[in-house]
Parts: structure tokens; sequence; C-alpha cells
């Protein structure tokens, strides 16, 4: 399956439920495999973005 790279900022109101950011990840999780995908990395980042995710799918179309 190929790999395909997200990556991700928050909004203001993301930023202010930051302590949400597990349940963030498991929801993240739960659609990339939902759509027949295995999501490989979540990472928090520096710069400009906040969140870089690392998943495979089957297909583009996926």
């Amino acid at each position: 399956m190929p790999y395909f790279i997200s990556l991700m900022r928050l909004t203001q109101r993301g930023l202010d439920e930051i302590a949400n950011s597990p349940e963030r990840a498991r929801v993240s999780r739960e659609r990339v495999e939902a759509l027949g995908g295995r999501s490989v990395a979540l990472y928090a980042t520096m710069g400009a973005y906040d969140f870089v995710q690392i998943f495979e799918m089957p297909s583009e179309a996926a």
C-alpha cells in the first residue's frame, strides 16, 4: 500500500482544546482504518504545521 503524509494546523478552537489531542489522534486513526488504511505515526511538530500523520492507504482514491 502507498504511504501518505498529512500536514495539519490547529485552529484557534483546536489550540483552546489542546488537552483533547489524544482523543483527536484516536479519531484520526479510526478514520484512516475505516477507509481500509493503517496509521503509521502521528507527530506533534514545531513550525508551520502542528501535527504530521503518516499513513498507508489501499489507493489514492481511498
